[in-house]
């Protein structure tokens, strides 16, 4: 593998930088909801940014880690910051269908006896019996990156070793990026026209 040239710092906080990272930032999300994370390239996240594939090459390294970026980055545009917050004791199964049922298309049923979510008859999501436990669908290039970010939100046993899920520990997950995460499955499988309606509520 290729080592990327790396650049000469400009100096630590510089504006001008702290500017390209978000544009780079903002990007790069736009084009992981819209493409998943196998169909954006760095090409694509720097022409998307306005900035040189170096330059997004010397904020973030590689895809890999700019992912890691996207998903850890506080996302408060859509839901206020208490839409998803653990509590011992609290109705997990009340708290998930609040946010699930949110977008456009998703309905509530039973998924191997256990509360499951779907979109047109596609599978998004279900609780495990442990009523603590998420299997959520993503992309298998996503779902290494989720468990390399953060092993002790996101792991795997060997049954979902070929299906398209990764599994979440919901007490430890941060509110936006559960959210995010939600979205993103959705996004994966719903209908171009309940993404626009969803898009047009803003």
């Amino acid at each position: 593998m290729s080592t990327i040239p790396q650049t000469k710092p400009q100096g630590p906080g510089r504006p001008k930088d702290m500017e390209k990272r978000a544009a780079i930032l903002e990007a790069a999300k736009a084009l992981f909801i819209r493409n998943a994370f196998a169909g954006t390239s760095m090409d694509a996240v720097a022409a998307e940014a306005g900035v040189s594939k170096l330059t997004v090459y010397s904020h973030f390294g590689d895809k890999d880690n700019l992912f890691r970026e996207v998903i850890r980055a506080r996302i408060q545009d859509l839901m206020p910051e208490d839409t998803y917050q653990y509590v011992p004791g609290e109705d997990i199964r009340e708290t998930l269908e609040r946010i699930a049922l949110s977008f456009p298309g998703v309905e509530a049923g039973t998924s191997y006896g256990t509360p499951g979510f779907r979109v047109r008859g596609k599978f998004l999501a279900r609780l495990w019996e442990d009523g603590e436990t998420l299997v959520l669908r993503v992309g298998f290039d996503e779902r290494d990156v989720l468990i390399q970010a953060d092993p002790e939100v996101f792991f795997l046993t060997d049954h979902y070793l070929g299906y398209p899920a990764v599994l979440i520990h919901l007490p430890r997950i941060k509110t936006a990026d559960f959210r995010k995460l939600f979205e993103q499955a959705w996004r994966g499988v719903a209908p171009k026209r309940l993404i626009a309606e969803a898009d047009r509520r803003g």
